[in-house]
Order: C-alpha cells, then sequence, then structure tokens
C-alpha cells in the first residue's frame, strides 16, 4: 500500500520537486561563482566607458528588477548616464566576463565601481563625486 503511494506522490508531484532540485542547483552554483567579487572598487574604468564627458555608465541587462530600479533612480536625479544593456551589445558582455564580472548592474560612477544595486550606497557615491547634492 505505502508503494502504491509513493508511486502516486512522484507521478503527482514529482516534476515540481524536479523544479525545485533545479533552481536549487542553479541558486548556488550562480552565487558560488559569484562570491568572490568585490562590491565596490576604485581604479580606471576607462575601458568600460567612463571619461569626463560620461562619468555614470551603467551595463544593465533587460530582463533584471534591480537594473530597472537602479535606471529609474538615476532618472528620478535627473542624471546623464550611459546605459549598456548585454543584450543589446554581447560584446561588452564579454568585457564583463573577462573582468569576471557576470553580475548585473554594474555602475562605473567616474573611478569606482559598484556590483549590484544598493540606493543609499550609490547615492552616496553620486554625491562624493559632486554629481549630485544630498539634502
Amino acid at each position: 500500500m505505502s508503494r502504491f503511494l509513493f508511486g502516486t506522490w512522484v507521478r503527482n508531484y514529482g516534476a515540481y520537486l524536479l523544479c525545485v532540485l533545479l533552481l536549487a542547483f542553479s541558486a548556488y552554483s550562480y552565487f558560488s561563482r559569484n562570491q568572490d567579487v568585490e562590491l565596490m572598487v576604485t581604479g580606471d574604468f576607462s575601458h568600460f566607458g567612463v571619461s569626463a564627458k560620461t562619468p555614470v555608465v551603467i551595463y544593465t541587462s533587460e530582463h533584471c528588477a534591480y537594473c530597472k530600479a537602479l535606471k529609474h533612480d538615476l532618472q528620478q536625479l535627473k542624471l546623464d548616464y550611459k546605459d549598456i544593456s548585454l543584450q543589446s551589445d554581447p560584446e561588452q558582455f564579454a568585457i564583463l566576463k573577462a573582468a569576471e564580472l557576470e553580475v548585473v548592474p554594474v555602475v562605473f560612477i567616474a573611478d569606482t565601481r559598484l556590483v549590484g544595486y544598493n540606493q543609499q550606497l550609490t547615492r552616496q557615491i553620486l554625491a562624493e563625486k559632486g554629481l549630485i547634492s544630498l539634502l
């Protein structure tokens, strides 16, 4: 009897269990791959498109909620920035991958690189660089 119930359970819920296991494995491999990335680094990032004319460059993905939140925040601040979408410019993804940055958004503010989106930290660095004023 218990063998019959187990077989029924697997038939009814086996696909869900498989999806959960695949999702858990994907999350583990994604986060273990990117755990060595420093969230904030300073340096020369001119090869990523940062210049005196465009001190803010962001690398985003079209399907990333954090990327959308970052763009909305920068638009709210009325800040000019260069947006490089990885879907529309795959060569740029190769540049990020070569720098071992496989996470979006990546924000370059003058000589500072931020990985991920942290509204408070982003605004603090923008204020330090004189691009916005914190009231």
